[in-house]
């Protein structure tokens, strides 16, 4: 965690309205106040660090900050609000029960306890939509190494219960079964076309059977999942053929522009289709602004936003009417 925080989150909170929000429910309001700044603090301290581990990049840095900025107003809207219907109750502690206005301070509970409620879960869905948005704008290189740890995770979870089985630990367990579930996992990705990934996953594999814990291979010599890494390339190049048919039909379809701009109705996301590739200025912009490259389909996309979309038609040499 950060040892000393920026000014503007160590003084975001309005403590006039902190203190006043406690006034008639706490012996120590200036304390309770001091309190909620101090757990302002805390929090976006906590959130920062939290998300940290996905902003490598100098883009992502940017994007980082952006997002906590955003977060930052939205919690303080949220935490304000909740202070503005906590100031409108009371507790007899403080304010003494004669004549004490019960059933509306009832009133007032339930609604403070409302917004305390649409705060929290406000957070939950602000911090996942930032994790989101940044895992987005991950590079290539950032997606296939988290990728491959997946696998690798899976891989050695699957490779260690064969060596419980061959060390007898796991008598009611079958081992073909396990075998072929760690083929599987690197099938799909040879599927996909994921070269790297499926020949570091085999030399895990290969890694692992030159130890002594298995008595066993996790493939035979014969076995067909050895055969992946060509299976992986042969799907790599139908990709790379299927996007240049693509890349083609789309010039075709528009001659004198640089790309194709298309709106993913479904996907409420933004598709940009270049007729050839693009330079390292414009691939640069394009990650910045949270675009990311589908080998698959020989396009780059991104979810949907008025800035996205004007820089989209700007690359494309278009205009949104067109």
């Amino acid at each position: 965690m950060q040892e000393s925080l920026p000014l503007q989150e160590a003084e975001g909170v309005n403590m006039a309205l902190a203190r006043d929000a406690h006034r008639w429910n706490s012996q120590v309001p200036e304390e309770r106040a001091a309190q909620v700044q101090a757990q302002y603090t805390r929090h976006m301290a906590e959130v920062r660090d939290a998300l940290e581990p996905y902003a490598q990049t100098d883009a992502q840095k940017v994007a980082l900050e952006e997002e906590l900025a955003r977060y930052r107003a939205g919690y303080l809207k949220h935490l304000h609000g909740w202070l503005n219907a906590k100031g409108r109750t009371a507790s007899t502690l403080v304010t003494g029960s004669a004549n004490f206005p019960a059933e509306r301070n009832r009133k007032r509970m339930d609604t403070e306890r409302r917004r305390l409620d649409e705060w929290h879960e406000w957070q939950e869905k602000a911090q996942k939509a930032m994790r989101r948005h940044l895992q987005e704008i991950r590079t290539p290189e950032q997606v296939d190494d988290q990728a491959f740890g997946v696998l690798a995770r899976k891989l050695l979870r699957n490779i260690g219960s064969l060596a419980g089985i061959d060390a007898g630990e796991m008598e009611w367990a079958n081992r073909s079964a396990w075998v072929t579930s760690c083929a599987e996992h690197i099938k799909r990705h040879a599927e996909k076309g994921e070269v790297e990934i499926v020949d570091k996953a085999l030399a895990l594999v290969r890694e692992a059977q030159e130890t002594d814990k298995l008595k066993k291979p996790v493939f035979t010599a014969r076995h067909g999942a050895w055969r992946y890494g060509d299976l992986a390339r042969e799907r790599a190049a139908q990709i790379e053929r299927d996007a240049l048919a693509k890349r083609e039909r789309a010039g075709e379809d528009a001659e004198g522009e640089e790309a194709v701009v298309a709106y993913n109705e479904e996907r409420d996301g933004i598709e940009l289709t270049f007729h050839d590739k693009p330079g390292e200025a414009v691939r640069a912009r394009m990650k910045a602004a949270g675009f990311r490259w589908s080998k698959r389909q020989g396009l780059w996309y991104a979810r949907h936003s008025d800035v996205r979309m004007a820089l989209a038609h700007e690359l494309a040499g278009t205009t949104e009417d067109a």
